[in-house]
């Protein structure tokens, strides 16, 4: 190698190492690469002395650069470690905070033992302020605790290194799982108190009136709606049918045979669009017809 090539080679070293560490290298390829230019100043002879001490000068500067950049990264990755272990110690205090204990779900089964016919006891358990209640303010509390962890998580995330990340995510998941399995048992305890209950009290038939006015109510509204489309629909039918009116005037007065062609383009498309209107009126009417059937059987 001689003096102009290495000089060219720390000049693209230079260039290519200023900025701090490229994408996807590592620092000891960085280090490799000094390395090798420093070796190649023992074999390579310089004009004069001058030149070759501006050039190892040159060459310094530059390493002291790559020294100044890899330092700044590493004090910036160890900040980031802190605060990285910060997020994660907060989330897995969350988590910890969100986790019901692990006898709480047998805990809340208990209170759904009540023999069916002991409708005194079932309704004493489903009022304001009973076991019932009291169970769901003390899951409501663990799920609190666990959503201020998932929102935290995903504000910091970003923050965060792999493992810790890795770490308080598989923290919630866990405390999440018990938390629902908890929610579960919750649930599915108290829909059975109220069977129990309302088997007593004819609540079957109860919601089928319930039901039975709701299809009627949502059947009357869709009447409606559909009435008022039927509505505009006709409307829109009546404007299209002036306009054919009208384009026939056009066509009827038309002073050239260019012009009547492009007026009879446009009666085309108005006799198009008015199929298609009627077509559309005629479905609405038949929905119409259809659902007055459904509400009168």
């Amino acid at each position: 190698m001689d003096h102009e090539r290495l000089t060219k080679r720390i000049k693209d070293f230079e260039n290519k190492y200023s900025n701090g560490r490229p994408n996807g290298m590592k620092w000891r390829q960085i280090w490799d690469e000094i390395k090798a230019i420093s070796a190649d100043f023992k074999g390579v002879r310089f004009p004069n002395r001058q030149e070759h001490q501006d050039a190892w000068e040159r060459f310094q500067s530059a390493v002291q650069i790559v020294k100044d950049n890899q330092s700044d990264e590493r004090e910036q990755n160890e900040k980031k470690s802190r605060r990285s272990t910060e997020h994660k110690d907060r989330i897995l205090s969350l988590a910890g905070a969100g986790t019901p204990p692990s006898g709480l779900a047998e805990a809340i089964f208990t209170i759904f033992t009540f023999p069916a016919q002991v409708i005194a006891d079932i309704t004493t358990a489903l009022l304001p302020g009973g076991p019932i209640d009291r169970k769901k303010d003390e899951l409501q509390y663990y799920s609190s605790k666990l959503e201020e962890g998932w929102n935290y998580f995903k504000e910091h995330k970003n923050e965060m290194f792999r493992n810790d990340k890795d770490e308080a995510f598989n923290s919630l998941k866990r405390a999440q799982d018990q938390l629902n399995a908890a929610w579960d048992q919750w649930k599915e305890g108290k829909a059975e108190l109220f069977r129990k209950r309302n088997d007593e009290r004819g609540r079957k038939q109860e919601e089928y009136e319930r039901k039975k006015r709701e299809w009627e109510s949502r059947t009357r509204d869709n009447i409606a709606s559909l009435e008022e489309r039927r509505t505009k629909l006709e409307l829109a039918l009546e404007r299209r049918k002036d306009r054919r009116s009208d384009l026939d005037d056009k066509k009827y007065n038309a002073r050239s045979d260019s012009f009547r062609s492009v007026v009879e383009g446009w009666i085309d498309e108005n006799e198009d669009a008015i199929r298609e209107i009627e077509r559309k009126l005629s479905n609405v009417n038949d929905w119409i017809d259809e659902a007055y059937k459904r509400l009168n059987r």
